[in-house]
């Protein structure tokens, strides 16, 4: 098994997901290489406000390469995000909060509604190890609601 899989498999066993995977209803995990993002990339895969957050980041930790770290997050709600939604879903579409503890949450921007239901986002974990960057979105619901009552749809009953 190569190093990332082991290392993979280890951080979701440490952070209880890996026993989601036969009931989970939303999935998405991401590896990259713990590199910097080229600048490029980041100016299209972070807000100014995320950028913002980056450097504040950075501030903390400065060994951590936290754009690669946001590209991965927003990678791995993507593929949380298109198979219980069937919808494209870009960068700026999501709006991430990394913790340096371990954890992130992301906004979807604005929440679509699905089913007359405005979803509001995800959260998940996240790890640095032998020179990858993890992150995984697992749980045995749909994504949060923004709100805890439903929207009405045109043309649908209350």
């Amino acid at each position: 098994m190569p190093s990332s899989d082991r290392v993979l498999r280890r951080e979701l066993a440490g952070h209880q997901l890996g026993h989601l995977v036969h009931g989970v209803d939303v999935l998405g995990i991401d590896a990259e290489p713990h590199l910097p993002l080229p600048e490029a990339v980041r100016d299209v895969v972070a807000s100014p406000a995320e950028r913002l957050h980056l450097a504040d980041l950075a501030a903390l930790d400065h060994r951590t390469h936290w754009d690669r770290l946001l590209f991965c997050v927003k990678e791995a709600t993507y593929k949380a995000w298109f198979p219980y939604t069937r919808r494209r879903l870009g960068f700026r579409d999501a709006h991430v909060t990394i913790r340096p503890s371990g954890g992130f949450a992301v906004r979807l921007l604005p929440g679509p509604r699905i089913d007359g239901v405005r979803l509001g986002g995800f959260t998940g974990r996240w790890a640095v190890r032998e020179g990858i960057v993890l992150a995984a979105i697992a749980t045995a619901e749909p994504p949060t609601p923004a709100c805890p009552t439903t929207v009405h749809t045109p043309g649908t009953a209350h």
